[in-house]
């Protein structure tokens, strides 16, 4: 035998298979190591847009706020700026799925009376505080005893194809107090009581006049705009729809006089079509046409569309008239021509148009309020919304560690890759 055969064995070797199999377990153990869930990045570069504390009550609060991108967003909140124990989701994430969004809407609940409260936004895995690296804050009023007697704000909100635009979010202004808000439901309709105005700098709530100027932004998810603009009474409701992207000044009513007509300021005021405005987008299917004329004057109407309707009606001694159609309307353009006479019996010409938008599954909807001696059915209004005190918190409790952002860590693919190359230059050396 030779010497170095039997002084010089081959040491035992472990099968490739077997090498790959233990640096695949490696990487795993390690990979959960280094692949634990990574905290919500504190440098963030992340801006957002028009943070709000809007619909301010005693017992909760809804943050608004824009992100340049579609992210999942929420807010965390307490009383202590130290420790953040309570997380709320956006008002949409009813069913627990978070989706990226542009417009961020979230209400704190449960919340308590005349408290100081902090909170963070969570935008895209991380946490946006103010500029300055302070946090954000606000405080709930003492309980509310002022009485509004203002009617809800509300209308109707359709895309560019007037179709309804769902979750829409609508702000609503008056200078020097805190805004109120609302979402629109899947109809396109919204509403906000006028019933929770308090003062930014006094927390004051004070009983609000009808003409007081206000002002409206609604923002959908694809970055359209509308601004609505005009006293507190104009908003209960609004009576025109809106159409996204576009702007409103409702204080402007539009008169549309034929190029015959020479009438004084005088006269026009005395004489018009009141309903509807040049223009408008009307929801329902059979509008009632109002005006005013001299006092118990003949009024004849007619509407041009696909069919024509004519009727002479005769006002009252205060000069109101109103014209409720026979039957409805198909969708599409309209145009309503009525001829009087004004007090010096010269013959008055005025014209208007307006569209027709949809049914609203009602065959038999009047938009619009009769006289005295008109009966019709009213428009139905959306349901009133108030703020609950005892409804369970939509709040999710978490441990002070912060919240799990989902961050990819490319740490566990590093290590695992290199653990593989050191594994086989070990195997083919050996």
């Amino acid at each position: 035998m030779i010497y170095s055969q039997f002084y010089l064995k081959d040491k035992p070797k472990i099968p490739t298979i077997f090498g790959f199999l233990i640096a695949l377990v490696i990487v795993i153990f390690l990979s959960g190591i280094f692949g634990k869930n990574q905290p919500i990045s504190r440098a963030s570069k992340k801006t957002v847009g028009k943070v709000k504390v809007t619909n301010l009550s005693p017992v909760q609060a809804t943050i608004f706020w824009q992100s340049e991108a579609p992210e999942i967003g929420f807010v965390t909140y307490s009383k202590d700026k130290n420790v953040f124990n309570e997380v709320a989701l956006d008002d949409r994430d009813v069913t627990g799925l978070k989706k990226p969004l542009l417009n961020h809407y979230v209400t704190l609940r449960n919340l308590e009376v005349d408290s100081n409260y902090y909170f963070k936004l969570i935008t895209g895995n991380q946490v946006v505080v103010n500029p300055d690296g302070s946090l954000f804050n606000f405080k709930t009023p003492k309980s509310s005893v002022a009485s509004q007697n203002l009617s809800p704000a509300n209308g109707k909100i359709v895309r560019s194809n007037l179709l309804p635009l769902e979750n829409a979010i609508a702000l609503l202004y008056i200078d020097g107090y805190y805004p109120l808000s609302t979402l629109s439901k899947n109809t396109g309709e919204w509403l906000i009581p006028l019933n929770s105005f308090y003062r930014k700098d006094s927390l004051e709530q004070k009983v609000l006049n009808s003409d007081m100027e206000a002002k409206m932004e609604v923002f959908d998810e694809q970055k359209q705009v509308s601004m609505v603009t005009g006293s507190l009474l104009k908003f209960s409701p609004v009576s025109q729809t809106i159409i996204i992207g576009n702007n409103y000044q409702l204080n402007e009513e539009s008169q549309v006089l034929s190029a015959m007509d020479a009438l004084g300021e005088k006269s026009r005021a005395e004489i018009d079509i009141t309903f509807p405005v040049e223009g408008w987008l009307i929801p329902g299917r059979i509008p009632l046409v109002k005006g005013v004329a001299e006092p118990e004057e003949k009024v004849f109407i007619t509407i041009n569309s696909k069919k024509s309707y004519s009727s002479i009606v005769t006002s009252d001694s205060k000069g109101n008239w109103s014209y409720l159609l026979p039957e409805r309307l198909e969708l599409g353009d309209h145009k309503i021509t009525i001829k009087t006479n004004d007090k010096n019996g010269k013959e008055v010409v005025i014209e208007r148009n307006f569209v027709i938008v949809a049914n609203e599954g009602m065959d038999a909807k009047v938009l619009g309020d009769a006289t005295a001696t008109a009966e019709i059915t009213s428009v139905p209004m959306p349901t009133s919304v108030s703020y609950p005190t005892s409804i369970p918190p939509t709040t999710v409790p978490v441990s002070p560690t912060q919240p799990v952002s989902g961050l990819f860590d490319y740490k566990s693919i590093v290590g695992g890759f290199t653990l593989i190359i050191l594994g086989l230059g070990f195997f083919l050396v050996f």
